[in-house]
């Protein structure tokens, strides 16, 4: 099935591509779902995540992901509820699934280190409290869910509804886990992954606390939360040093732009000196003297006199001198 188009409105600059996308969901295999999660911005979703969990087929594992992905930590560091609050309809709304009987399993898959760092987050609120919780976090959900999926298959109409999207609305769908785990890896999403201790055979218990509970899957929370800080430290120090190389390499590029500015600008001179020379300071150019200048004017007006009166008579001639002395006059 391809992707629906409506409009607002029936104006074709601004498509209805949320509800859209939801409605061409609904016909996909969970696969498609987390496919969709994965690269989905939160603040775009926030009406499309909750109708998410409260389908009647939405995976546990995806509820599980949008859970620990929608931040629980700073809900658990305060004392505000989700339920009933402005900013929490998709946090409300898992809570209250949860409470209704929760969500079935359909063998969706995502690993842990996807979630673990909002999972450590969510541990270190709840060590730091000295009293109980706003939430309980649902166990069903405080879980491992390692994994692979198949891929996504789809034909090519839907591909190019896709294009389209990811071209016109900037939102995107992945094809296999892969694709989305090389993307993490490569863009640094995961830096904190070297520092984990994942259980290889995790177990929750009921009447384990949620701080337990987060540590049977995804490992001793304290150590683990230690060496995250320090990794976080060196890769703040090491984006500092490489802001500073840039800013030095920047200063050294902009020294030898002015170098070459200035290099250039005495070759001009020395070759403008070459072609135009300059009298030195106070050294005034060498004048003609009066006299010189008034022998000069005479022989040269007598040139012109005698070819006047030779080719064009005595009267012409006359007035040809008369008007070279007052123009040597002049001068």
């Amino acid at each position: 099935m391809v992707v629906p188009k409506t409009y607002v409105d029936g104006n074709p600059e601004d498509r209805n591509w949320i509800s859209d996308v939801w409605e061409w969901l609904q016909t996909q295999p969970q696969t498609a779902w987390l496919y969709f999660v994965r690269d989905a911005n939160f603040d775009d979703m926030d009406w499309l995540f909750p109708q998410m969990v409260r389908h009647p087929d939405c995976d546990r594992a995806l509820a599980s992901w949008l859970f620990w992905m929608n931040e629980p930590g700073p809900w658990l560091e305060g004392d505000e509820s989700p339920v009933g609050s402005m900013f929490g309809d998709l946090m409300a709304a898992i809570l209250e699934r949860a409470d209704a009987g929760g969500w079935p399993r359909r063998g969706l898959h995502y690993p842990r280190v996807e979630v673990a760092y909002e999972a450590f987050r969510a541990a270190k609120a709840l060590a730091m409290r000295d009293r109980p919780p706003v939430f309980r976090i649902p166990r069903e959900l405080c879980a491992s869910f390692e994994g692979a999926n198949p891929p996504l298959v789809l034909d090519d109409e839907t591909l190019a509804d896709w294009d389209e999207l990811t071209e016109k609305e900037y939102v995107r769908i992945a094809l296999t886990d892969e694709e989305t785990f090389r993307q993490n890896r490569d863009g640094g999403n995961w830096w904190f992954e070297k520092e984990l201790r994942l259980p290889s055979d995790p177990v929750v218990t009921p009447n384990m606390t949620d701080l337990e509970a987060i540590e049977a899957v995804f490992g001793e929370c304290e150590s683990t939360t230690a060496r995250i800080e320090r990794a976080r430290d060196l890769k703040d120090r090491a984006y500092e040093d490489s802001l500073n190389a840039d800013s030095e390499r920047s200063a050294e590029l902009y020294r030898l732009h002015r170098l070459g500015l200035k290099a250039n600008e005495e070759r001009w001179l020395e070759e403008r000196a070459r072609s135009h020379p300059i009298t030195a300071p106070g050294k005034a150019p060498a004048k003609r003297s009066f006299a010189g200048r008034i022998a000069a004017y005479l022989l040269l007006g007598c040139a012109v006199f005698i070819g006047s009166l030779h080719f064009l008579g005595p009267k012409v001639a006359a007035v040809v001198l008369i008007v070279w002395l007052l123009i040597a006059w002049w001068i």
